[in-house]
């Protein structure tokens, strides 16, 4: 239970900008987690977690996030989905290539993983690739559609 609450914490500061511990209790109960502040001290800690000034305020970071000094290009997401850096796509074959920012496409690829869309049999990821295999009787078509409800593909 601990190291799933772990791993979903990880996911929520890795894709969100989280500035209080109050938002990420309720990030966390939304997840089917709810737990104490105490214990949201404890698991940030175990994370190495910190809160670092962004010149729009104070954000919880963990270490494998890369901050840069210069600001970022992301494509902000409307309607609840991921705020990722999520850089594009494109379908070869039987399957569809989906491209981050450098660093990101592991945590990307665990979360359409997550999801089990019945069009996916499986990701694999490198540092900013992440391909997807299109299970049988699926076409790229429905992957994408797929994808666009958890990342921001234009319809």
């Amino acid at each position: 239970m601990k190291s799933e609450r772990i791993e979903i914490l990880r996911s929520i500061l890795t894709f969100k900008d989280i500035r209080t511990q109050e938002s990420l209790l309720k990030e966390l109960e939304k997840a089917g987690h709810p737990v104490t502040q105490a214990t949201l001290s404890r698991d940030l800690q175990h994370l190495k977690a910190a809160k670092v000034a962004f010149p729009d305020g104070y954000r919880y970071i963990i270490p494998e996030m890369r901050v840069e000094s210069s600001p970022k290009i992301r494509i902000k997401p409307v309607g609840g989905k991921h705020d990722i850096d999520f850089m594009g796509y494109e379908v070869a074959g039987g399957m569809v290539v989906v491209h981050t920012r450098p660093g990101y496409a592991q945590g990307l690829a665990a979360d359409i993983d997550q999801f089990q869309f019945d069009s996916v049999a499986g990701t694999v990821a490198g540092n900013n690739t992440i391909l997807i295999v299109i299970r049988n009787g699926y076409t790229s078509g429905q992957v994408v559609e797929d994808l666009s409800t958890i990342l921001p593909i234009p319809q």
